[in-house]
């Protein structure tokens, strides 16, 4: 399990790096605090989410679902609060790239949370 972990916060690490290069490469004079607060905010739900619901107490089906409906709920509640906030606060020109962005980064962490935990599962149940 350690190791499934250690990969997942060294994926969320580059998956941070990456999305924030793009974004300032391709859209320079936008970028802002929030481009680099987005990533870094997303690995860190997912990492804490993750280290939640890979715990032994949850290895069974009827407690690991709810738990994982869970934090399912309360990560879409954060991303909503920290978009609102975040576009609240910055100049009207960086808004729609902005939401853009965290709609590409919330995609990329989907996918790389689901992937995590399929093959963390996968592998427990054989």
């Amino acid at each position: 399990m350690q190791k499934e972990l250690t990969k997942y916060v060294v994926m969320a690490a580059v998956c941070t790096l990456i999305a924030a290069v793009i974004f300032v490469v391709i859209i320079p004079d936008k970028s802002s605090w929030a481009v680099y607060a987005t990533p870094a905010f997303f690995a860190a739900v997912s990492i804490i989410s993750a280290l939640v619901i890979t715990r032994p107490q949850y290895s069974k089906f009827a407690k690991f679902s709810g738990v994982f409906m869970l934090s399912t709920v309360l990560k879409l509640i954060l991303y909503f609060v920290f978009l609102m906030s975040s576009y609240a606060v910055l100049p009207h020109e960086s808004g729609k790239p902005f939401v853009i962005f965290f709609m590409a980064v919330y995609l990329v962490f989907a996918i790389m949370d689901t992937m995590f935990l399929l093959k963390f599962f996968g592998r427990k149940d054989k």
